[in-house]
C-alpha cells in the first residue's frame, strides 16, 4: 500500500472519530443541506447537486456542531 494511500485512509479514520460525537446532528444537516440547495431549473439544479457532493459544504456546520457540543448548547437543528 502506497503511502498517500495510508495518508487518506488514516485521514479518513481521523475524520470519522473526530465526527462521531455529531454524527446524528451531521446527518440532519445533510438532510437540510439537500433541501435548502433546490431549484426549478433543471440545469442549475443539476449543479447544484454536483455542488453538494463536494466536502466543503460539511465543514463549517461540523465545526459549529462540535463546538456547541463541547460548550454544552446543543439543540436541535431546525431549518430558518
Amino acid at each position: 500500500m502506497s503511502r498517500a494511500t495510508n495518508d487518506t485512509s488514516h485521514t479518513a479514520d481521523l475524520l470519522k472519530l473526530l465526527y462521531s460525537p455529531i454524527e446524528q446532528e451531521l446527518d440532519q444537516a445533510e438532510r437540510l443541506l439537500h433541501q435548502g440547495l433546490r431549484s426549478e431549473y433543471e440545469l442549475v439544479d443539476e449543479m447544484v447537486k454536483h455542488g453538494c457532493l463536494l466536502g466543503g459544504k460539511r465543514l463549517r456546520p461540523a465545526l459549529l456542531l462540535l463546538v456547541a457540543k463541547a460548550s454544552a448548547m446543543s439543540r436541535p437543528l431546525t431549518s430558518p
